[in-house]
């Protein structure tokens, strides 16, 4: 919604409050009953009836929205917890892949590695995988609630990816050759002149999933990343080397851009041009404490905590950034943990009855 229709619907809100408060209020001072009513208490109750005329006008326009975030709140451990379910058929594939690859398997419908990669799209409906067993689920229980598990809690990106089968290899080369930051320095994989400037990103995106070893460390399937890959590999566009662009003239660099909100221009121009008062005053409101980028980021794991409906139990610590942060992480993972059950029995109701199971995201 752009900025027009936004101010346009909130218009058509407050019209529609106020078209709702006056009949509300119009029918309940001709009701003779409501009159009674109101004589029980000091000065007849009045303004009672204007109040409560605007309150309900927000109940009715503004209702829907917030009752419908509050059942968005109440599933999102379910929903959360069936999308981490799939998480076990995305290393079942992955696994595939290798052996696939390898020529140890061939698979149905199945002619190029890419193909691995869309079915981790639509993992749902990927029809080379046996059924999530009541075994699996307890083995990623286990993961979920160890230390191994590192994408929960506010602010944290969980994994995008889960067929990378070039880069997943490139981080097992990494790893067996003992780098300082054994298997998730990915950005070395990448050409010389993109290193700077993506390879930070491509640690975070394109890292091997915790999940997965910690699959390969008690399924014992770790060697799978050492098998050949005999049918070829296929290239991932993210290691693509950038086309060559043809040499331009310099450009003369662009003039500075004056705004408000520059802190160090607004001094500069108070001091060139106004009284020292304003100077002081000017200082003195804007010129806070910084905040460094831990701490800013403790303001989503607050209002994360906000919302759980029980006690949050917070452990004591020297630094209360991450006693807070561990708490939040501790309570989200006991929340997906308790969901896991009621997922996991929704999916096999799906597939003792043969229904679909609905897309992911």
């Amino acid at each position: 919604m752009n900025t027009a229709d936004h101010y346009d619907q909130e218009a058509d809100d407050f019209g529609e409050q106020a078209r709702i408060a006056e009949e509300t209020e119009a029918r309940l001072a001709a009701d003779p009953a409501m009159q009674a009513w109101l004589k029980n208490f000091w000065g007849d109750g009045g303004g009672l009836l204007a109040h409560y005329a605007e309150k309900k006008a927000r109940y009715l326009v503004h209702g829907p929205s917030w009752l419908a975030a509050e059942e968005s709140r109440a599933t999102q451990p379910l929903t959360e917890a069936t999308e981490r379910l799939w998480e076990i058929q995305q290393k079942k594939l992955f696994n595939l892949q290798c052996e696939w690859r390898a020529g140890l398997l061939d698979l149905p419908g199945v002619e190029t590695g890419a193909e691995f990669a869309d079915w981790g799209r639509d993992i749902t409906r990927c029809p080379l995988l046996p059924p999530i067993g009541a075994e699996d689920v307890a083995l990623y229980r286990a993961y979920l609630l160890g230390d191994d598990c590192v994408d929960v809690g506010a602010g944290i990106i969980g994994q995008p990816t889960w067929q990378e089968y070039d880069l997943f290899r490139q981080w097992h080369r990494l790893e067996e050759a003992g780098s300082e930051s054994p298997g998730h320095d990915l950005g070395r994989a990448l050409p010389d002149g993109m290193q700077d400037s993506f390879g930070r990103l491509f640690n975070l995106l394109f890292r091997y999933p915790e999940w997965y070893a910690y699959y390969d460390l008690y399924r014992g399937t770790g060697p799978l990343l050492r098998l050949p890959d005999e049918r070829g590999p296929a290239p991932s566009p993210a290691l693509a080397a950038p086309p060559e662009e043809p040499p331009t003239d310099p450009l003369e660099p662009p003039l500075r851009h004056l705004s408000t909100t520059d802190l160090q221009l607004s001094e500069a121009l108070i001091k060139r041009f106004e009284s020292r008062d304003v100077l002081r005053f000017m200082r003195a409101m804007e010129f806070q404490p910084e905040q460094d980028a831990e701490t800013e980021a403790m303001y989503a794991v607050y209002e994360e905590l906000c919302e759980a409906r029980d006690p949050v139990p917070v452990a004591a610590g020297p630094d209360w950034r991450e006693c807070l942060r561990q708490a939040q992480v501790a309570h989200e993972k006991r929340t997906l943990t308790d969901a896991l059950p009621a997922a996991y029995r929704d999916y096999c109701l799906r597939e003792q009855a043969g229904i679909a199971h609905p897309p992911l995201g």
